[in-house]
């Protein structure tokens, strides 16, 4: 039991870090960067991507966990964001992890949209991407 414990700890972190080819730079980034996290209001533009991964209870154990769809943002350019008290700065960020508002219609892929809402690092075992955006508009 202990064994497992560490295994799906470790594979949280694994997730929460994001160790693959999404993860952004954490080094200081430019004072004038045009990118914040919360309490900011950002808009960014891109197409949207679906991505399937494994969800509760352990984020990552194909025996037990069911897959849930997670909506991405690819960007059209990459961008920086600075950092706060709560989060690091990150460079070269091209894609941002979304949480739509409850109640949004399904989003096609390969869709260009530009989204509104607050920006934050990865905190949660559901948060795959390094980055990720709570909308509050989509269009």
């Amino acid at each position: 039991m202990k064994a497992r414990t560490l295994l799906l700890a470790g594979t949280a972190l694994w997730m929460l870090i994001g160790c693959d080819q999404r993860v952004a730079a954490s080094r200081p980034v430019a004072a004038d960067s045009g990118y914040c996290y919360q309490p900011c209001v950002t808009t960014l533009r891109g197409s949207i991507k679906t991505t399937w991964t494994y969800g509760p209870p352990n984020f990552g154990d194909p025996e037990t966990d069911k897959k849930i769809a997670v909506f991405v943002l690819v960007l059209d350019k990459e961008i920086d964001v600075r950092g706060s008290d709560q989060f690091d700065a990150v460079t070269g960020v091209s894609e941002v992890q979304l949480y739509l508002p409850i109640g949004s219609l399904p989003i096609s892929d390969g869709r260009h949209v530009t989204v509104v809402g607050k920006l934050q690092q990865a905190t949660t075992a559901g948060d795959i991407f390094p980055v990720v955006m709570q909308v509050s508009t989509i269009k």
